[in-house]
């Protein structure tokens, strides 16, 4: 069973990002339930790759911390959470043997933003990505916020240009911190590559993003929004709740 993707525009763990925060909790405890009955400890792993050129450690305190205050104002709805820190910033650290074992067996994988371009030169292809996808294939959530959302899409900017993503996401750009006028820029970029008029651009506010599973992508958080389909004139702005087809 493939479990939730998860995209999220940027600002997260800030407060505002309770209800995005929460979805995932709630999704990541139907992962644990599946993995070892109704009271297992959801597992979350803070993979803070996007951060490795700057801080990452100050980056999982302030995760962990927001997944906590989280989870304590869930405790009647949700299990016991136990949030760890996947602290992969290099190839060393991306195929250490006990990081990509406690991925495999995560019910919520969080890439936090930061850098888009370190996230796909030193997690692709290796054991500690690999491990994620196994999660994932078992029903794992993965989220990814910002730098962390983008290298999920088809295509994802970076400093040199965009470049191919993981394609986790389908056919989707993700634009973070999103305006109407950053989607602009961003659609005006993306219809200049191969095939990229055939790509769907995400514009993802902060604290806000949209959780499915690569077809069908509702809407969480109280900013909405943005779709912009293949060979539209326009985007369109979505509330909460509301959902898009790539």
């Amino acid at each position: 069973m493939i479990g939730p993707l998860a995209l999220h525009g940027g600002g997260e763990f800030l407060p505002g990002d309770e209800p995005f925060l929460t979805r995932l909790l709630e999704l990541a405890a139907v992962a644990a339930a599946a993995r070892g009955g109704s009271s297992a400890t959801v597992r979350v792993e803070l993979l803070t790759t996007a951060v490795a050129r700057h801080r990452p450690d100050m980056a999982f305190a302030v995760g962990s911390a927001a997944f906590e205050r989280v989870a304590a104002a869930a405790r009647d709805s949700l299990p016991t959470v136990r949030v760890r820190h996947a602290r992969v910033v290099d190839a060393t650290t991306a195929a250490d043997v006990d990081v990509a074992e406690r991925l495999a067996t995560a019910d919520l994988v969080y890439l936090p933003g930061g850098d888009p371009d370190a996230v796909l030169e030193i997690l692709a292809g290796t054991p500690t990505w690999r491990s994620v996808e196994a999660a994932r294939s078992r029903g794992a959530v993965v989220a990814g916020a910002s730098a962390g959302a983008m290298a999920l899409g088809e295509q994802t900017w970076t400093p040199d240009g965009y470049v191919a993503g993981f394609g986790w996401a389908g056919r989707l750009v993700v634009v973070p911190h999103a305006s109407e006028g950053r989607i602009a820029r961003a659609r005006a970029v993306v219809d200049t590559l191969p095939h990229g008029d055939e790509l769907t651009i995400a514009g993802l506010p902060e604290r806000a993003g949209i959780i499915g599973d690569g077809g069908e992508w509702p809407v969480v958080g109280a900013a909405g929004a943005w779709w912009w389909p293949a060979h539209a004139t326009e985007p369109r702005r979505l509330a909460s709740g509301a959902s898009f087809r790539a």
